[in-house]
């Protein structure tokens, strides 16, 4: 069995050329993960290959690229928690990108169980924070062997999408991406 061919490409630091994007998709990868901006966000001038990928059957996934890099989440934050960490983009959702959490399933346990502690605490934990730090290079790689897992047992555009946002998201982050998804311009 041929190993899926997932191509990882960030838009940090230089930024990703339109090109380079462009070229990912040229070479038919099974699917592209986009390191996006801290936010979420991409450049203005990607969606039309995020576009030109999905018309190919190509999917493309934008998980924060601070993911890759040893980093700090914090996991009660606002009503929302990890769910609302990724801000979603209009032009680049309508265009196509599937934004994902990336985060593995302990860590977003971990997140609903502070928040929900949080929450029913109040008076004790208005102005606290709960921080968990993660490897980048271990989270990087659970991105992307979950990807490449999925590509083995699935094989079109939609059942992709639906696994990898079942393997790498929460309920309640999909929720928010459904909702994205289904405003019209």
């Amino acid at each position: 069995m041929k190993e899926p061919n997932v191509v990882y490409l960030s838009v940090i630091p230089c930024g990703l050329m339109s090109s380079t994007l462009g070229k990912a998709v040229n070479t038919h990868p099974d699917a592209i993960v986009l390191g996006t901006y801290d936010s979420g966000r991409i450049h203005t001038d990607l969606p039309p290959y995020i576009k030109m990928a999905k018309g190919a059957g190509i999917p493309v996934f934008g998980v924060r690229q601070t993911l890759t890099q040893n980093y700090v989440v914090n996991l009660a934050l606002g009503e929302e928690g990890l769910d609302g960490l990724f801000e979603m983009q209009p032009d680049a959702i309508s265009a196509g990108l599937i934004p994902v959490q990336g985060f593995p399933p302990e860590v977003i346990e971990i997140a609903e169980k502070t928040k929900a502690l949080f929450d029913s605490y109040p008076k004790y934990t208005s102005n606290a924070r709960c921080s968990l730090s993660l490897s980048g290079e271990a989270t990087f790689k659970y991105i992307m062997d979950e990807m490449k897992a999925v590509c083995r047992t699935c094989t079109d555009y939609e059942s992709i999408v639906t696994e990898a946002r079942k393997r790498l998201s929460s309920p309640g982050f999909n929720r928010r991406v459904d909702e994205a998804m289904s405003v019209k311009d």
